[in-house]
């Protein structure tokens, strides 16, 4: 049996690669904010110098702490590979094992690492990479199953394609709570409400989210309360014109 994990290289690239994408994330959201704010208060001066200083500290705070768990994440990754299987354990995830003869395929991802599927889609393995021996290993499972090889185009698509969903939801929201118009908000709140409540099942049952995450998703309960409220101000509004 071998034991792989993330090479020093290897982690500095993961951390990098985290804090790029938690920095650009935060950024388009506070343009999002910024730009609410502007139009509310019709001019920069208004919106007053404690908002950009709290925007900065939510920037720099935010991407601080995306990199720290990032960090804890996958030093602690670790990959035990045998002739009839293999087994990864990592922070705060519960241990997922993977027979030989359980292999369906394996996705290779451009610049990210494998992907060991099974017929489950809830059991698979990512394994990185950046981990030392990779291109060993690699040629390794490669024999267990067929390695399918996404082009960059696919890999950047998925990608950005969670990316953009989840902005788009941000900004349905944000148009549902500020439309006063009762044939918009009452569906689209329910639609919304609907989804996130979809969401928190699926991240309650999924087998690669921590507890802490899972714990977490109990957030989407303010979201909800606050598209029902909506939706009850209006409907209280039909009934007492």
């Amino acid at each position: 049996m071998r034991t792989y994990s993330v090479s020093k290289a290897g982690l500095r690239a993961l951390l990098w690669r985290s804090a790029r994408m938690s920095f650009a994330i935060t950024v388009l959201l506070i343009a999002i904010a910024l730009r609410m704010q502007l139009v509310r208060d019709d001019g920069i001066q208004k919106t007053g110098l404690w908002v950009m200083i709290y925007l900065l500290l939510v920037l720099v705070i935010g991407t601080w702490l995306t990199v720290r768990s990032t960090r804890r994440t996958w030093q602690s990754y670790r990959l035990e590979v045998s002739p009839d299987g293999l087994r990864r354990t990592q922070f705060r995830l519960p241990e997922m094992a993977i027979a030989k003869a359980e292999v369906s395929n394996i996705e290779e991802i451009p610049g990210r690492g494998l992907v060991v599927r099974t017929a489950d889609s809830e059991r698979f393995v990512f394994i990185p990479s950046q981990l030392a021996d990779y291109t060993d290993l690699r040629t390794e499972l490669s024999e267990w199953a067929k390695l399918r090889k996404l082009s960059a185009t696919a890999s950047w698509g998925r990608q950005w394609l969670g990316i953009t969903a989840a902005l788009l939801m941000v900004g349905w929201m944000v148009a549902t709570m500020i439309s006063d118009a009762a044939a918009f908000v009452l569906p689209s709140a329910f639609a919304i409400s609907v989804f996130l409540l979809w969401t928190f099942i699926a991240a309650q049952r999924s087998l690669h989210l921590d507890r802490r995450m899972k714990l977490a998703m109990w957030c989407v309960v303010f979201p909800i309360l606050a598209l029902t409220l909506k939706s009850t101000k209006l409907l209280l509004g039909f009934a007492h014109p």
